[in-house]
């Protein structure tokens, strides 16, 4: 078999899992505030989001290892966060339904320091209506959703929301 088509027959279940329970998990808009979260990080420590986070800029960025767009992104990502984490910058990459062991390798390969969540049943994933990866949600001090990207990133944009959000522009 091609690779192109074993990539799709692995990533069409997920993205039918996704979309499936979609419908009664509309995505958060601008001016939300997205559902909270309780994830093990990659040392199992739970981690509560927003509780874990007030009064922090964070980005949450939901991502797997197959995802085409993701490593570049999230090499990006980590240059903002060393950048303005001094700042109140907090990252969170939320692995969707992968194991530990894959998120470990990958992130460490790419030198992410930023936390990585485990995501394994895709249940957070659903609850902020992702239907494809990378999906990226920016929320401000207060936890309102400011801004969601869509598959890659432009870093400068990203960096211009990041930079608005952390000196406290809305």
């Amino acid at each position: 078999m091609s690779r192109p088509f074993i990539f799709y027959v692995l990533l069409m279940p997920l993205l039918i899992a996704l979309a499936a329970c979609n419908a009664a998990s509309p995505a958060p808009k601008a001016g939300d505030h997205p559902p909270g979260f309780v994830l093990p990080d990659l040392s199992d420590k739970e981690v509560n989001v927003p509780g874990d986070f007030t009064g922090k800029v964070v980005v949450i960025r939901f991502w797997a290892d197959w995802c085409p767009y993701c490593k570049d992104d999230m090499k990006d990502i980590e240059h903002l966060y060393k950048q303005y984490k001094e700042m109140g910058l907090v990252v969170l990459a939320v692995n969707v339904a992968q194991k530990k062991d894959i998120a470990e390798a990958f992130t460490k390969k790419l030198g992410i320091t930023y936390p990585v969540l485990l995501d394994s049943t895709s249940k957070v994933a659903k609850s902020y209506g992702v239907v494809s990866l990378p999906t990226t949600f920016l929320l401000d001090r207060s936890g309102t959703l400011k801004v969601k990207f869509l598959g890659e990133t432009n870093a400068t944009t990203m960096q211009q929301h990041i930079s608005s959000l952390i000196t406290g522009g809305q």
